[in-house]
């Protein structure tokens, strides 16, 4: 309980300071990426099928408008959600192919620690993790 107080007293001090973005946080969710912000979306109609891809990074709106930017919504199906951050750590070369495997309604591609996806597809929601490397090859990345 103490140690909550304390974190909770250098917070407050941080803000009133304006030195709490120069911090880094010391939530251990940090290492699961679950507080990533993903402030840029867009909906795409790949097949004619609506796709809305969330993101941190741009350049995933932009290959998703060079693969699926020519599309018009053709279906009014359920919205499948794409979460896509992006990371400035792991290696800087493409990352290898990934493993796909299925179980039920869970879809996953794995290429390494940093490059991987994860789908249901009862619920249509997405969430993958890949490099900045990985980002940049459009043929591997598209």
């Amino acid at each position: 309980m103490e140690s909550t107080e304390i974190m909770v007293n250098e917070v407050i001090q941080q803000a009133d300071s304006g030195t709490a973005e120069a911090r880094p946080s010391r939530r251990p969710q940090n290492a699961l990426l679950c507080d990533m912000e993903l402030p840029h979306r867009k909906i795409s109609y790949p097949l004619g099928y609506p796709v809305e891809i969330i993101t941190n990074d741009i350049a995933v709106l932009d290959a998703a408008n060079e693969s699926f930017g020519h599309g018009r919504m053709a279906r009014t199906n359920l919205t499948l959600e794409i979460r896509i951050g992006v990371s400035r750590e792991g290696a800087s070369e493409c990352p290898p192919e990934p493993t796909r495997r299925e179980y039920n309604h869970l879809y996953s591609l794995v290429a390494d620690v940093n490059n991987q996806a994860l789908l249901d597809l009862r619920s249509c929601i997405n969430f993958t993790w890949v490099t900045s490397a990985a980002v940049k090859n459009n043929i591997y990345f598209r």
